[in-house]
């Protein structure tokens, strides 16, 4: 899990990165660039939500188990 929350955190930063380079670019074609970036930063803010759920929910698996010792 660790590996691909570190993962999607480095698709954020890309993504943020693009996002400032194509700002400053100009040409016809940016729209396409914006789109890839957000589209980058939408599979990374989707990953990110999975993986923290997925984490909150075995934590909370293993304070039952602790809990059910006593």
């Amino acid at each position: 899990m660790k590996n691909i929350f570190s993962w999607l955190i480095v698709l954020s930063i890309l993504a943020m990165v693009l996002f400032n380079i194509f700002t400053v670019m100009d040409s016809i074609n940016i729209h396409i660039f914006y789109i890839i970036t957000i589209s980058i930063l939408f599979i990374a803010l989707v990953g990110l939500i999975v993986v923290l759920i997925k984490e909150r929910l075995k934590e909370k698996e293993e304070e039952k188990d602790v809990i059910g010792k006593y």
